[in-house]
């Protein structure tokens, strides 16, 4: 194999045009690799672009691109987790770390691809650097990419119609893999070993991945951790919902040409409005359905769904049963929930005194609360309320200390993620798929609760992309064990325990 950029240039020729990377020697390990940053994998989504299906990057041939920085992070929706002031709707850039020697395997190295999470609605391919991804993962012989994709109203702003169906997201995510596809081999890839991994949003976008036809061609396999297509917050039709108020409260909902009207807001505006959105309707209350469109610390407004078109599909089962049949890992945490609880940005953030007197009558009200308002039970709605209170309370004399408190944040892990993530599995396999499964129950001293037991969403990202853990630690042995589970699926297909 013609391996491009081995002989300290550091410069790769595609077919879009050359790129020049940089090196570096990782911190802990003192393995070099090389990097590649913000290399643009479509067209920047702006003007006339904006909520359109992504196009392809023009090439750049005459000239050098210089990847030496992370690219802009896309916009966010103005929430409590929009941390980066540095953003730009010219967002899809892709960042690719290879090691600076070439593969002893004449097929190239095998390729891991990072979605990342923080509920479709913010968050950046930069989110962990570079160092401790070339320690943990790329000294081990593989390359590893990442990306940015459309968030927020940006991302998944639907009309509901031909107008604009949304999911602009999810079609960023195809044209990355498409694009990778198209210059991995020029950095030493091996385009047969292709991996997508994933946490959270980023499960779950990789979820509906797996479902398209056209995605399945450029990659081999997956692993996601903590989410799943079947969650209310990866797929509802409530985010039409949302859009038309959203519409409305930029007065475009009179306009005789809605998209144009939408296009020319400015970015301030379409994140006010989508911040208004959710303070009168996205968390209006706290009833099963309404949970269930939540993810972290406040309703997630825009987000994927059933449109026909990126999935040829109106339902999971009937997606799942016409997918391509890939190998899957899929993982969870023993206790997702926890951060709903203990955040105090969190809707259903506990305060100090709730949580030191939290008991068998809170748990019971916490269940009716949740049922409020539902019509799915109907005239049945307190007898479900009790099985449901029935079955959990049998559940909390598993725990030693604040039974009820740790039954109730068990109650909100299977709503969000355990029950979703069980069906998903279920209809997986029953459909001839070869799918992994397993539980991470390792509390680490940095991500202890000392109120409920278990680990929490986002926990296991520390395992991955996190600095060293001490020699002889506990912590050291997991997260060797985690890394060998992850390295093997990438370079075998298969999981070894």
């Amino acid at each position: 194999m013609n391996f491009n950029g081995f002989e300290g240039k550091l410069l790769v020729e595609t077919e879009y045009g050359s790129i020049q990377g940089f090196s570096y020697i990782g911190g802990s390990s003192g393995f070099e690799a090389e990097i590649f940053l913000g290399i643009p994998y479509a067209e920047g989504p702006y003007g006339d672009l904006r909520f359109e299906k992504p196009k392809p990057p023009r090439s750049w041939n005459h000239t050098i691109l210089q990847a030496i920085n992370y690219g802009f992070a896309c916009v966010s929706t103005e929430n409590p987790y929009n941390k980066f002031t540095n953003y730009s709707e010219d967002c899809l850039t892709l960042n690719l770390i290879r090691p600076a020697s070439p593969s002893p395997d004449l097929a190239g190295y095998p390729i891991i691809i990072w979605i990342f999470g923080e509920t479709f609605e913010s968050g950046t391919s930069s989110n962990f650097g570079y160092q401790n991804i070339i320690d943990n993962l790329v000294s081990h012989g593989i390359i590893f990419i990442s990306f940015n994709y459309r968030l927020g109203p940006f991302g998944f702003f639907t009309s509901g119609n031909e107008l604009a169906k949304g999911n602009f997201g999810l079609w960023d995510q195809l044209e990355a893999l498409k694009f990778v596809n198209k210059i991995g081999t020029s950095f030493g890839g091996n385009l047969n070993k292709i991996t997508l991994f994933g946490e959270s949003a980023g499960a779950a976008s990789i979820s509906w991945l797996t479902l398209n036809s056209e995605a399945t061609k450029y990659f081999s396999q997956a692993f996601i951790m903590s989410g799943s297509v079947e969650s209310g917050w990866a797929h509802s039709n409530i985010t039409i919902r949302f859009s038309r108020s959203f519409i409305a409260l930029l007065g475009c909902d009179e306009n005789l040409d809605v998209m144009s009207c939408m296009k020319k807001q400015s970015i301030q505006d379409i994140q006010y409005a989508a911040k208004t959105v959710s303070l009168h309707v996205g968390i209006e209350s706290f009833s099963v359905s309404k949970l269930a469109e939540s993810e972290h610390y406040y309703s997630i407004l825009f987000h994927p769904w059933f449109d026909n078109d990126f999935v040829k599909a109106n339902t999971v089962e009937e997606a799942i049963q016409s997918a391509p049949k890939i190998n899957i890992v899929m993982s969870l945490n023993s206790q997702e929930a926890i951060p709903w609880v203990f955040h105090s940005s969190s809707p259903l953030y506990l305060s100090q005194q709730d949580i030191t007197n939290y008991g068998s009558s809170n748990f019971i009200e916490s269940v009716k609360k949740l049922l409020d308002g539902e019509h799915c039970f109907g005239e049945n709605q307190e007898k479900v309320a009790q099985k449901i209170i029935e079955f959990y309370q049998a559940q909390s004399l598993q725990y030693s200390k604040n039974a009820f408190l740790q039954t109730y944040v068990q109650l909100l892990s299977d709503i969000q993620f355990n029950v979703p993530f069980i069906r998903e599995a279920l209809k997986r396999a029953e459909n001839g798929q070869n799918v992994f499964v397993f539980r991470n129950s390792f509390v680490s001293d940095k991500n202890r609760n000392f109120v409920v037991d278990g680990v929490g969403h986002g926990s296991e990202l520390d395992i991955f992309f996190g600095n060293p853990p001490l020699k002889g630690s506990n912590e050291e042995v997991v997260q060797k064990r985690f890394i060998e589970i992850l390295l093997n699926f990438v370079k075998l297909g298969y999981v070894c325990l």
